[in-house]
């Protein structure tokens, strides 16, 4: 071999003993990654909203488009409403720069009652505070749930002001995911109006539209969330054990009363008993 080509052959050589222990490395780590995910079990969301409980629940992680409100400590759900808050939350973040998803109670690790909620026992609900702006339009994040009125103003007063664009991009990203379908976004009458117009006003899709008037709606049996939004996804794929709708209310028992019997079939003491009683 001519002198002047040794060294060339030499960086080739390696290069190619490089490149096969990079190789060989990298399939190394994508085999204890998929290890990993093969040895993590999959969520379950068992039985009703309000009635349910969660097998291995996932826990939604806080990161640059997605944080906890503050005091709220219930963060689980299954591993495909954990997905779709984050999907949903970079596609607010990619219309609106900065955006970040405030995230109120979910569920307990293995799901059940939890204070101050008569559902999010299954894994499928999740509590969402409004994107809001102060009264220069900047946007803002709360730190607490606000209640807003069908004009956008904070019904208690102050400087916030319901961001109708974002949270009504923050709807849309919900009902257009595509591997979870919503069952339920509530939300009062009123500020469902709000978003509804919107929506009408930049010319919306129309399926989209007509999808978020099935969807989004205030609670019958509730109170109309005028502070933040209730979402509940239905159950998922293979959940064979997740019963979607409300778990119905027992019926009260009816309690038998005797019927009156006619003073003909009273005793005679009976009668007698009850003047002299009057008569004291």
């Amino acid at each position: 071999m001519s002198p002047k080509l040794r060294p060339l052959w030499v960086a080739v050589a390696f290069l190619m003993v490089v490149s096969s222990a990079f190789a060989q490395s990298r399939s190394g780590s994508e085999r204890r990654r998929s290890r990993r995910v093969r040895e993590r079990p999959p969520s379950y969301s068992m039985g009703y909203a309000n009635g349910g409980s969660l097998a291995n629940g996932v826990r939604l992680v806080e990161d640059a488009r997605v944080r906890y409100l503050p005091g709220r400590r219930h963060h689980h759900g299954t591993e495909e409403l954990v997905a779709m808050l984050r999907r949903a939350s970079a596609a607010v973040a990619r219309d609106f720069p900065g955006s970040r998803l405030t995230v109120g109670d979910m569920s307990d690790h293995d799901g059940g009652p939890i204070g101050h909620h008569a559902s999010h026992q299954s894994g499928r609900d999740v509590d969402i505070a409004f994107y809001a702006r102060d009264a220069r339009g900047r946007a803002r994040v709360l730190d607490d749930y606000v209640s807003f009125n069908g004009r956008g103003l904070p019904i208690a007063g102050g400087p916030w002001r319901f961001d109708v664009a974002r949270n009504w991009a923050l709807v849309a990203a919900l009902l257009e995911d595509p591997a979870v379908r919503v069952e339920h976004i509530f939300v009062s009458s009123p500020l469902r109006s709000l978003l509804i117009d919107h929506a009408r006003s930049i010319n919306a899709r129309p399926m989209l539209l007509v999808r978020a008037q099935l969807v989004v709606h205030q609670p019958t049996h509730a109170l109309p969330h005028t502070n933040h939004f209730h979402v509940r996804i239905a159950c998922p794929s293979g959940d064979a054990q997740c019963v979607e709708g409300i778990k119905p209310r027992p019926r009260p028992r009816r309690r038998r009363v005797a019927s009156a019997r006619s003073s003909s079939d009273r005793p005679a003491h009976g009668r007698a008993a009850s003047s002299s009683l009057r008569r004291r």
